[in-house]
């Protein structure tokens, strides 16, 4: 047994054992984007991939690390021979800083922004799937996956509400997209109700680790009232709701100057929602409750948003995933699945989700 310590150590170490990764360079409009690949399997033609995947690190900017992570899961689904044939594994790399080794035009992110697609991000990642909606380039493409961990699903949920700029054009080819949010901080809400009484506390049974039932029933929802509002006056502009703020342009584009049009074509995209069940922590919350008590719930999450306005959608990552998918639901009628005590998945309600169609065969 590793000690915990250890394990991500140990973690990288099995991976660069096994994961033979090269450092690529996406040329966009302003520039060239960092990305990793798999050795010899650039963001290139070929007319033998089926499925096309892309990973988007967290706050800790290890885009190889997740990359390499994915690969493993990967080969824990397929074929390793199906894997190099028709698999395009792709890892974004959101640099925070010119770094050594990248082209001279290669572009980086300082500070926390890129993870709510500030700055032009949104319209790098939408050269990933203008590229890959090249019929020529990529004929027998049949999925697109996107999946984003912590502060990299922060990114794709709020790519998925906007929606890549070639969307038309792969469904028409019949290329399946999917949205896979793991654990992110905060949402975008598509309007100003938020989940009743939060941030709720603690102890609260939507923020309890391994709550058997890990439902998302019984969540009202209201728009925060004249305290609340006073408080947290910006709780429904960017990047936790459309009403205000420096919303990106790409986002501005998508909604062809109507909120409702992105609410129309949100709602039938395949997205999915990933929360641990023991993903409850709020160490600010945590260390009010040991002022005041004496005592407080142990726990480490750094990086949770602790802002109002993410504070207004939840106490902690699994209460404010469970709050989102209910939100969702109500709004668009869409289906909630578990999957035991671990997840949370939302998927609308147009036709079936699509898991089998995500083979490489």
């Amino acid at each position: 047994m590793v000690p915990w310590v250890t394990w991500p150590i140990f973690t990288r170490a099995l991976c660069a054992t096994d994961c033979a990764l090269q450092l690529g360079a996406l040329p966009v409009a302003n520039g060239s984007m960092p990305y990793w690949h798999m050795q010899g399997r650039p963001l290139e033609a070929n007319p033998s991939t089926t499925l096309a995947i892309l990973a988007v690190h967290g706050y800790s900017r290890n885009g190889q690390w997740q990359t390499c992570v994915m690969h493993r899961s990967i080969l824990q689904t397929f074929e390793a021979k199906l894997v190099d044939e028709r698999v395009l594994l792709l890892g974004l790399q959101v640099d925070e800083h010119k770094t050594e080794g990248r082209p001279e035009d290669s572009l980086y992110w300082e500070g926390s922004e890129w993870k709510t697609g500030e700055d032009g991000l949104f319209d790098v990642m939408d050269t990933f799937f203008s590229t890959l909606a090249d019929q020529d380039a990529f004929p027998s493409l049949s999925n697109i996956i996107i999946v984003g961990h912590s502060a990299g699903a922060q990114l794709v949920q709020r790519f998925a509400v906007a929606g890549p700029s070639a969307e038309d054009r792969l469904e028409k080819r019949g290329v399946h997209l999917r949205y896979v949010a793991s654990a992110p901080s905060s949402f975008l809400y598509l309007g100003p109700a938020r989940p009743q009484g939060a941030p709720e506390p603690l102890d609260s049974h939507l923020c309890k680790p391994r709550n058997a039932s890990n439902e998302s029933t019984g969540i009202e929802f209201v728009i925060p009232d004249e305290r609340a509002s006073r408080e947290c006056p910006l709780f429904d502009d960017w990047p936790f709701g459309l009403a205000g703020g420096e919303v990106p342009d790409f986002m501005i584009a998508a909604s062809h100057g109507d909120p409702l049009h992105l609410y129309s074509k949100f709602s039938k995209r395949d997205f999915v929602v990933i929360a641990g069940d023991a993903d409850v922590c709020n160490t600010a919350l945590a260390a009010l409750a040991l002022r005041f008590q004496r005592t407080a719930p142990g726990c480490s999450d750094k990086h949770l948003d602790t802002r109002c306005g993410a504070m207004l959608q939840g106490a902690c990552r699994l209460s404010r995933a469970r709050a989102w998918v209910a939100a969702h639901r109500a709004k668009f009628g869409a289906t909630v699945a578990t999957q035991a005590v671990t997840t949370s998945t939302f998927t609308p309600t147009e036709g079936p989700r699509r898991s089998l169609e995500v083979s490489p065969q």
